[in-house]
């Protein structure tokens, strides 16, 4: 997961203040997730480019499902550990950069 930026060359004067974040020009951000194939699965509507990722994902109803619905909260999975032994573990996940929230 993580946020997609497309710039926005006619980005109106009057919203380059909220549309201008760390790319330097205006963009409008978009929260991506994708599965191991790189399939794209859901994709959110979209925020001005001056937002960063943790204020993004929360308005991601995708992400917030996955936090409060029962069926991902109480999904249980065997992984495996360093040593070679299996861990079971719950809940569903998305592998994401340090800018989101835990």
């Amino acid at each position: 997961m993580d946020a997609v930026h497309l710039g926005w060359e006619k980005c109106p004067h009057s919203q380059v203040g909220l549309h201008v974040g760390k790319e330097g020009f205006p963009t409008i951000a978009f929260n991506c997730v994708s599965d191991h194939n790189g399939r794209v699965i859901h994709v959110t509507s979209g925020h001005p480019g001056a937002r960063n990722d943790k204020t993004i994902v929360r308005h991601d109803n995708f992400i917030m499902t996955l936090r409060t619905e029962q069926e991902f909260t109480q999904f249980k999975y065997k992984v495996q550990g360093p040593e070679g032994y299996e861990d079971e573990v719950t809940g569903a996940y998305v592998i994401a950069d340090g800018g989101y929230h835990k």
